[in-house]
């Protein structure tokens, strides 16, 4: 097998008789190559599968000028040979991924897996939001072919269309954290090696809760009190709204007041 410094020039003058296959090992991504036969130029790379594992011939594809050419298939070799060493096969990878599907039916096998061992509101609310109309486009994706820009652009209109609408646009974070659930799922399970999820933020910042006890619960909260010193903490920060004394006198629940 002959070794060369393959280069857009080199390649485009590499011929091979009718019937004959000539393979070129790149020197610049050490395991690529690129085989020249009668039917045209076809990159490949090899390596082993973990540290002592069986030689694996893996083929990247056919060299194509401005739709895959040489940095194309290097950038593939070196990410399908870190693999292999880690003991990976790309291969099963792409099956897996395949037999995914597309987002639509990750996230039915998602919820008819998991569904079970979730609470039945957490389901409810889980199935809503990855099931809604603004995903649908999403979900008719192929999981391989889906980006981070395209999640993000996703996402934005979820939050731009919910604040249009006099709404605040924590349904785009919901969303977000759904999605983010299948994604870390299928990579428990295998059938991804990647998130396309990582390292987004919510796309709005949300405002922690401010909680106001209606008159029946004010009501009620002082027929259950008794003589005891709590309860008439309890009875102060009533009558003054004091935030530090409420927040003692009542675990945390925020201000009795409108």
């Amino acid at each position: 097998m002959p070794t060369t410094r393959l280069d857009a020039r080199t390649i485009g003058s590499l011929i091979a008789a009718p019937g004959r296959r000539i393979t070129y090992r790149d020197t610049v991504v050490r395991g690529m190559y690129l085989d020249v036969h009668g039917d045209g130029k076809t990159f490949g790379c090899r390596g082993r599968l973990g540290k002592n594992g069986k030689l694996t011939r893996l083929t990247l594809g056919r060299w194509q000028p401005g739709v895959y050419d040489l940095a194309d298939a290097r950038e593939d070799a070196k990410e399908k040979l870190r693999l292999l060493r880690k003991g990976i096969d790309p291969r099963a990878e792409e099956r897996a991924a395949r037999e995914a599907g597309t987002l639509g039916k990750l996230i039915e096998t998602y919820l008819s897996k998991e569904g079970p061992h979730l609470r039945p509101a957490t389901l409810r609310s889980w199935r809503s939001l990855l099931l809604h109309e603004r995903l649908a486009a999403l979900r008719g994706r192929r999981i391989l072919d889906i980006t981070r820009s395209e999640i993000l652009d996703v996402l934005d209109k979820i939050r731009d269309d919910s604040v249009a609408a006099g709404g605040k646009g924590y349904s785009s974070n919901r969303t977000m954290e759904a999605v983010r659930r299948v994604f870390n799922w299928a990579l428990e399970e295998g059938l991804v090696e990647t998130t396309p999820v990582i390292h987004i933020k919510k796309r709005i910042r949300e405002l922690p809760r401010q909680v106001a006890y209606t008159d029946i619960e004010l009501g009620a909260i002082a027929r259950a009190l008794d003589d005891s010193p709590m309860s008439d903490a309890i009875r102060l920060s009533l009558w003054t709204a004091s935030a530090s004394s409420r927040r003692s006198a009542l675990l945390g629940r925020s201000s009795p007041c409108r």
